[in-house]
């Protein structure tokens, strides 16, 4: 984590190389470095966070993830005090009797 954290630098791009860069996924002249001689590190800069955002939103397994936690969570770190503490909370009792007075009126 500390490695990915060092890698954060700010990255200012002018609006020539916004262009540029847009352009050269479609015409592959661009890209070359007749063209634009930013083009292949710009290039690799855009295909790198591209993998990086799509191994790190990659939805299926952060659902994975939160199931197996899940079943982590209720099978082994959670005391049947705790159990209890959770389902007797204060925030998962619903009253009756506050119900049934607004129905009535």
């Amino acid at each position: 984590m500390q490695v990915e954290i060092k890698k954060h630098i700010k990255i200012t791009i002018r609006s020539k190389d916004y262009v540029y860069l847009y352009l050269s996924q479609f015409f592959e002249c661009i890209s070359n470095r007749k063209c634009w001689n930013k083009g292949p590190k710009f290039y690799n800069l855009y295909n790198e966070c591209v993998e990086k955002l799509e191994s790190s939103l990659n939805v299926i397994k952060l659902l994975k993830n939160i199931s197996t936690m899940k079943i982590l969570l209720k099978n082994s770190m959670m005391t049947k005090h705790i159990k209890d503490h959770i389902i007797h909370s204060s925030n998962n009792i619903i009253y009756l009797s506050n119900i049934s007075s607004s129905h009535s009126s």
